[in-house]
């Protein structure tokens, strides 16, 4: 039982891990995208670019 405890607390961790580096992964991504982005935008657009993916990833936080 206590093996088996073991290794449910284990799988629950590897997931926090898996989910953690979803999310940094998904962040690098976005703000890669962004900085592509934004050579082309004005100060304005990028402002809004920016604020849209504090918002996904606020979201994306909250649903996980």
């Amino acid at each position: 039982m206590l093996a088996y405890q073991l290794l449910i607390t284990d799988y629950y961790k590897a997931n926090i891990v898996i989910e953690f580096c979803n999310i940094v992964c998904f962040y690098v991504l976005f703000l890669i995208f962004a900085i592509k982005i934004s050579d082309i935008m004005v100060s304005i657009e990028k402002k809004v670019l920016y604020l849209f993916g504090v918002i996904i990833i606020y979201i994306h936080n909250s649903m996980c």
